[in-house]
């Protein structure tokens, strides 16, 4: 949970989190999902779309909290919040 928490923004895979911990994908998977009741890509990505929400509350750019996130591109970070929220970055600005 601490490594997620300070590598969020650099690390977007169950493996990367697993091999840091010394454990198999499968083990790890397992204990984050008795831990959280969520599969590991589930608690990479709701942590990943807290933080989000958080810096589109703030006068930051959308361009520039896709950089603080870790996203290559803006359109890369566009396109990450709405598969997971169902709206833009701008549209969940404006009912915020």
């Amino acid at each position: 949970m601490q490594s997620l928490a300070l590598h969020y923004t650099e690390r977007r895979t169950v493996a990367e989190y697993a091999a840091e911990a010394s454990l198999s994908v499968r083990h790890f998977s397992t204990l984050i999902h008795q831990y959280t009741g969520r599969t590991p890509m589930q608690w990479i990505h709701v942590f990943t779309i807290g933080q989000a929400k958080h810096l589109l509350q703030s006068n930051l750019q959308i361009k520039e909290i896709a950089d603080r996130l870790g996203f290559p591109e803006q359109f890369t970070f566009r396109k990450y919040f709405k598969t997971h929220t169902g709206i833009s970055p701008s549209q969940y600005r404006k009912v915020q």
